[in-house]
């Protein structure tokens, strides 16, 4: 429906009186709001965005340009349409929801009341993150342990409904009905094992007593603590569900039926931010997957516009890490083995470029080049290594979730903010140095980390 403009001094005023001195409205108030044309709706979205732990999704900005258009604000609205397109490239298109923005940012440059509805089509859905995968069966990459490597990308058939998500979503505490849910939706396994603690509820068709998920459990809750107390990620307000299999084909089995998904065959771990669940192949006590996908939900919740390359590579530092006192910490591991072997840094690819990649382009979708993506997730996860490895990361890691150019460009009215140049200002200063300083100093470091030959060990994720 399309509603009166408004003038350009109203809109900015209620922006700019958005107390921080209360409670965010729940979410479910704001699409309410929305979805009756409510323009006033900014002020409260822009708050979300800015103090909920999960202000960051797409959603809210598509909430946000669509307001802003409908008030008559489409010099602003439609920029941050087009930002979105950009920023949350890969989860907009892993919702099926691209071309509805892309429509909607189009009508907002065209005067139109860019309404699309929250709902359907662009409605919250499984946004799937996978971890790299081990396979016997490909031919895309090369491999040291006597085997082959691809990315894995699984593919979204069909959207969950937001009432199947909500069914799916467990209060902390409620074990019972979680427990009784898993082992409903566990494809062919008449009876997997399982066990719950405060922030995770597991079940197993890998033939886990439970002493073994006490294990797993009590490495996840101690994740989520550190995590937390180093980089400020959110401690799950919900139960995390984590289903484990005992291999790629048992992974493709269940992620089928239980998330519509369509799983690559190299994958071995994939998470689901929007009902809160993990599915990894884990046949023993290695759970470096585990790791891997748990850094992604939290991430997700808590900076769900992340760069790439933090997202990836913070997520993939975990996969093979050790503790030190309660700080988890990353080792060298087979993706330095990959760069070697691919004949990196001698290639074209370039740390400055992969820091302000988009999504599809850091993942190398449809790209003809097969071993891009393992590249650019490799690069990733090696800076993110020597970012902790020299003390910087969690300051880095807060500096960028600080920043956020959509919030910048509503709060002044200049969309300039989100063009490329500040978005390299942004992570200069980030990192406190330049472009040139960064690509350096990387050079000069990451020879000392690559292993000098094959090292076997280096691809278990422990």
């Amino acid at each position: 429906m399309r509603v009166p403009s408004l003038a350009r001094k109203a809109v900015l005023l209620v922006v700019c009186v958005a107390s921080s001195a209360h409670a965010t409205e729940p979410y479910p108030t704001l699409v309410d709001r929305w979805k009756r044309g409510d323009t006033t709706v900014v002020s409260s979205l822009l708050e979300y965005r800015r103090q909920a732990p999960d202000g960051r999704r797409w959603e809210v900005a598509f909430m946000l340009a669509s307001s802003l258009c409908r008030a008559g604000r489409n010099s602003l609205g439609e920029p941050l349409f087009r930002a979105m397109l950009r920023d949350y490239e890969t989860a907009l298109r892993q919702a099926g929801v691209t071309e509805l923005v892309r429509s909607a940012a189009d009508a907002c440059g065209h005067n139109g009341a860019a309404g699309v509805a929250l709902s359907g089509g662009v409605s919250p859905t499984a946004v799937i993150t996978t971890s790299v995968g081990v396979t016997t069966s490909s031919k895309l990459y090369y491999w040291m342990c006597d085997k082959q490597v691809r990315t894995g990308a699984s593919v979204v058939m069909t959207p969950l409904t937001d009432s199947e998500i909500s069914r799916r979503l467990y209060a902390l505490g409620d074990t019972t009905r979680a427990i009784a849910s898993l082992r409903r939706r566990f494809a062919g396994v008449v009876s997997p094992s399982t066990f719950a603690s405060s922030h995770f509820v597991i079940a197993s068709a890998s033939g886990h007593g439970v002493p073994q998920l006490g294990d797993i459990a009590s490495t996840l809750e101690r994740a989520v603590v550190a995590l937390h107390d180093e980089y400020g990620l959110p401690v799950p307000d919900t139960l995390i569900s984590v289903y484990l299999v005992p291999d790629a084909a048992a992974l493709r089995k269940l992620a089928a039926t239980l998330h519509h998904v369509t799983a690559d065959p190299g994958a071995i771990g994939y998470s689901v931010p929007n009902d809160q669940s993990i599915v990894a192949v884990i046949p023993g006590a290695e759970i470096g997957t585990l790791l891997h996908e748990l850094t992604h939900l939290l991430v997700k919740r808590d900076f769900a516009d992340a760069p790439p390359w933090l997202d990836e590579g913070f997520a993939a530092l975990h996969e093979v890490s050790h503790w030190e006192g309660n700080h988890l910490v990353g080792d060298p591991n087979w993706r330095g083995d990959l760069l070697r072997e691919l004949g990196y840094p001698n290639r074209s690819y370039s740390l400055a470029a992969l820091l302000t990649m988009h999504g599809d382009d850091f993942n190398a979708y449809q790209s003809g080049d097969f071993e891009r993506a393992p590249v650019n997730h490799a690069l990733a996860r090696y800076f993110v290594l020597q970012l902790q490895q020299t003390g910087r990361l969690a300051s880095v890691y807060r500096t960028l979730r600080k920043q956020d150019v959509l919030s910048d460009a509503i709060m002044r009215a200049d969309t300039t903010v989100l063009g490329d140049a500040r978005r390299r200002a942004n992570i200069e200063q980030a990192l406190g140095a330049s472009f040139a300083d960064i690509t350096a100093s990387f050079a000069a470091w990451l020879p000392t980390a690559l292993p000098k030959t094959s090292n076997p060990r280096s691809c278990r994720e422990r």
